[in-house]
């Protein structure tokens, strides 16, 4: 991280915020140096600074010890990509840098779970040079395989080979950063007492391109059939005119109250809100909010 950090300053410092060439003369004690600023919190130093340029760097993770799983982890790990991360951003080109602004950009991005450490790089190039930002990114290890046993030992102290039967098995995998976009995907392959099934969640923290975050899930095995739907703002923003969420569910499990019976429900649930009144400059705000929910649930007859 300190190494492409590093690279990143000394390229920014070798070039203004527009992008074009520096002219370096041979000695000129009275010429501009720009100098490279690195800032894990606010960017206080250059509060109030026009800002020329955002650019984003990423680099893979950390390799693993073992050869092997470094091989393994540089040839399948795909970065993150520039617009994945810019999303999260609350700069733009001509904004002059707000110290509350940067510190949550960098709040946001620390909170990802696919990412191991985050600092902004400001190029300076004199007071009256508008800043050329660079936000240097290095990814996390994002993909686990998960392999999972359960045995289960007969009552009445049963022994021989039925004394340990095993009852369960999962086998899956997570990956939360899906080809570098941020979307998480996990499936698992499930078997119960000789019956097999399978799970499926899909989640996208940035759906449609905006800061709402959406999860699809889906189950299919022996003690379970379960499907669910999932929108909610990841962030609260005291900007915000309106926020809202929403989930809806459907689950049908085996029940153990009945011989041969399941259990059947339904339901949804939502939350609308809108602000009455704006920032106070003390970071609070007023909103309203009102919501309803409402459930099915049924007993099925084997």
């Amino acid at each position: 991280m300190a190494a492409l950090a590093l690279a990143v300053a000394q390229r920014a410092a070798a070039q203004p915020p527009d992008g074009r060439a520096v002219e370096r003369p041979a000695v000129d004690s009275g010429a501009a140096q720009c100098r490279a600023v690195e800032s894990r919190t606010n960017l206080a130093e250059l509060s109030g600074r026009r800002i020329g340029t955002i650019d984003v760097a990423t680099e893979g993770p950390r390799s693993p010890h073992a050869p092997l799983l470094a091989h393994i982890n540089g040839r399948a790990h795909v970065r993150t990509q520039r617009r994945t991360l810019r999303r999260f951003v609350l700069l733009a080109p001509r904004d002059t840098v707000d110290t509350l602004r940067v510190a949550e950009s960098l709040r946001r991005l620390r909170a990802l779970s696919y990412l191991d450490d985050v600092v902004l790089v400001a190029s300076d190039c004199g007071p009256t040079a508008p800043l050329a930002l660079t936000l240097v990114a290095r990814d996390a290890v994002s993909f686990r395989p998960d392999l999972r046993f359960n045995s289960s030992t007969p009552p009445n102290g049963a022994s021989g080979t039925a004394a340990a039967a095993p009852s369960s098995y999962g086998v899956g995998f997570s990956e939360r950063n899906l080809l570098g976009t941020g979307r998480d995907v996990r499936a698992d392959a499930i078997g119960t007492h000789g019956r097999n099934g399978y799970a499926l969640a899909l989640g996208d923290p940035t759906v449609f391109g905006s800061l709402y975050a959406a999860r699809v899930q889906l189950a299919r095995n022996p003690l379970e059939n379960a499907t669910g739907v999932s929108i909610r703002p990841p962030n609260r923003e005291l900007d915000e005119e309106w926020r809202g969420e929403f989930a809806v569910a459907s689950t049908r499990r085996a029940g153990a109250a009945a011989r041969g019976a399941s259990f059947a429900r339904a339901g949804g649930q939502g939350l609308l809100g809108r602000r009455l009144t704006s920032d106070d400059g003390l970071g609070s705000a007023t909103f309203i909010i009102a919501g309803g929910e409402a459930e099915r649930t049924r007993l099925i007859a084997g």
